[in-house]
């Protein structure tokens, strides 16, 4: 079949007998408001996840800020939340990564849950941390400008201790309610 065939074959309407019983026409899916579409109603009715993993190195945490921006965009999140929930999930990937040996894996889990995106991390291997002790107790900890980074960013996370060579950790931001 040629290349065009198989475009117009795309294009072409199905028979009455051929229209799977499950399919719902687009404007069951999406509401339209002003001149954006609103794919929030639809997302608000399930849950989705998704995956990725990448080395537990600094410059590949745009990867995940990529795929955390997208998703809450399609959620329809402020343009400000979206912005913060960037800083937050490389706040977390490196929180959870100070420790890291160098073929270490950052194993990433999205959950979109209605309102809510939450991001699981879990890289390995990691060492235990050791002690630091500052002279200056002024001085913030590269954990503790982390920890705060996070409580200013998100609604909820958490940084586990290392286990089995493993650190976990883990934040949640909901959408805001719109104006």
């Amino acid at each position: 079949m040629a290349i065009t065939q198989a475009i117009d074959k795309c294009h072409e309407r199905p028979n009455e007998q051929d229209t799977d019983q499950d399919v719902r026409p687009m404007s069951e899916l999406t509401t339209v408001v002003g001149d954006t579409v609103d794919h929030a109603t639809d997302v608000e009715k399930r849950t989705d996840r998704v995956m990725l993993t990448v080395p537990a190195k600094p410059h590949m945490w745009s990867v995940v800020r990529v795929t955390a921006s997208a998703l809450a965009n399609r959620m329809n999140f402020t343009f400000e939340d979206i912005q913060d929930l960037r800083l937050a999930v490389t706040e977390l990937c490196t929180a959870c990564s100070t420790t890291a040996a160098e073929d270490a894996l950052c194993e990433c889990e999205f959950v979109i849950n209605g309102n809510r995106v939450q991001l699981n991390c879990r890289v390995s291997p990691v060492t235990p941390d050791e002690d630091i002790t500052g002279d200056d107790d002024t001085v913030l900890t590269n954990a503790q400008l982390s920890a705060r980074i996070l409580e200013a960013t998100v609604d909820s996370y958490d940084v586990g201790e290392v286990k089995d060579g493993t650190r976990s950790g883990s934040l949640s931001k909901f959408r805001s309610p719109t104006a």
